[in-house]
């Protein structure tokens, strides 16, 4: 700071103190998906802002259990945040999800997006007596301007898949209710160490393939050697 004058007093004269920026709270639904052309920003009316329904980016079977993820850009310091589950297009008609920490209060709300981070999130079960071909996850932000609503588009199968989270074993990762095993192990919760891995056994048929063409291209070459030989005896 450059001082130019002072008052008699000792006070800088004309001096004015810096504005500080204020921003608008701005959050964005990572996973599932949120609906194309989604404000992430302004708030807007239940339950998706005015925006029709999309495309399917979400595969899902009743009673499993998933994660919500969200990217927190400019945080609200009373942020609470409620997510919901439904067909229809009221909200009332929406079921809602209470995190599985524990976190939510009687009405589901629980403090959510309040500092800036670039993953943040809760996992939920979704609730075993519901099962559609259109569902909509909403996710509803409570800030000091408003409420903000974002929704994503999926599918719940009518057949439950088992739920395979924390039975996997030897680092397989559970996916869409199967385990999805590492190459050395097998079995439904990877429990089985594999006798030869299926990347060993593609390099085996390799090494064998060429083996057998030097063989080939050996004998054929014996071959005419021989005639050769036998022409000119």
């Amino acid at each position: 700071m450059q001082i130019n004058d002072v008052d008699e007093n000792g006070n800088v004269v004309g001096y004015k103190a810096p504005v500080k920026k204020s921003y608008q709270p701005t959050a964005m639904l990572l996973d599932p998906k949120p609906r194309a052309d989604t404000n992430f920003t302004a708030a807007n009316a239940q339950p998706c802002g005015g925006l029709p329904k999309g495309q399917v980016h979400y595969l899902q079977a009743p009673n499993s259990r998933n994660f919500v993820m969200w990217k927190v850009l400019h945080p609200s310091k009373v942020g609470n945040c409620t997510v919901r589950l439904g067909s229809g297009n009221d909200e009332a008609e929406f079921q809602v999800l209470r995190p599985r920490d524990g976190s939510a209060d009687a009405e589901g709300k629980f403090p959510c997006a309040r500092q800036a981070t670039p993953y943040e999130g809760k996992e939920f079960r979704f609730p075993k007596n519901l099962a559609c071909e259109s569902c909509t996850l909403q996710w509803e932000w409570e800030t000091e301007n408003g409420q903000i609503h974002q929704c994503a588009d999926l599918v719940l199968l009518s057949t439950a898949v088992e739920d395979c989270a924390g039975k996997c074993q030897n680092s397989g990762v559970c996916v869409n209710g199967e385990c999805k095993c590492r190459d050395n192990y097998q079995g439904q919760y990877c429990q089985y160490k594999a006798a030869v891995s299926s990347r060993m056994w593609i390099w085996f048929i390799v090494y064998a393939f060429l083996i057998a063409l030097i063989a080939l291209v050996v004998f054929i070459t014996w071959q005419q050697r021989s005639k050769i030989q036998e022409f000119f005896a």
